[in-house]
Parts: structure tokens; C-alpha cells; sequence
């Protein structure tokens, strides 16, 4: 089960107030079976400050739409752009708590 992922409203809305690096993840209102990752970036990178990245479920695990590198869990794409950005603008902060980044997901 997915926990209880928030909207693209909710989600910009709580974003604009968070440092650059603050991240959701939550289900993709676009492609359905997909996530979308809403991250906090520079306003140099976007205009509204808040950048959007599919990420698809693979034979794998998850990757980032666009990216190369597969991981076998949402958790471990997480954990691994929070110390590397690859093609990301900025790395993902962990330092701040994130309802729907749950330790324990292994799906």
C-alpha cells in the first residue's frame, strides 16, 4: 500500500514555503501508476522555485524519467539524490520531515 501522498496543490503550496533541497513525492497526476517528485529549487532553475520529475516504475524498481541510474525502492532513489544530485539541480534534503519518506518502503 501507498501511504498517503499529497496533491500537486498541497504539495506546491507547502513547497513555496521550504528552504531549496525540500522535496514530496507523491502519485503523479498525469500518469497514473507513476510518482512525481516536486522538489524545492533555486529560482535561478525555475521561475516558480518548484520543479517537477516523473518517476517510473521499471522491470528494476523506480527511476527518474530522463535519468539512467535504477533503484529497487523509492526509498533508496531517495536516499541516493539526497548525496548526488546527477541530473538534479540541487540534492534532496532529508532534514526536514516528510510524511510520505517512510524508512521502511520496499516496495
Amino acid at each position: 500500500p501507498v501511504p498517503n501522498f499529497n496533491s500537486r496543490e498541497i504539495t506546491l503550496e507547502v513547497l513555496s514555503q521550504e528552504p531549496v533541497g525540500a522535496f514530496m513525492v507523491r502519485e503523479s497526476t498525469t500518469k497514473p501508476g507513476c510518482f512525481a517528485l516536486s522538489l524545492r529549487v533555486p529560482k535561478e532553475f525555475h521561475h516558480l522555485g518548484i520543479a517537477h520529475y516523473l518517476i517510473l516504475r521499471t522491470a528494476k524498481g523506480y527511476k527518474i524519467k530522463g535519468f539512467t541510474k535504477e533503484f529497487s525502492s523509492l526509498t533508496s532513489l531517495i536516499t541516493h539524490h539526497s548525496v548526488m544530485p546527477e541530473l538534479l539541480p540541487c540534492t534532496l534534503s532529508l532534514h526536514r520531515y516528510n510524511p510520505n519518506f517512510e524508512k521502511s518502503d520496499s516496495s
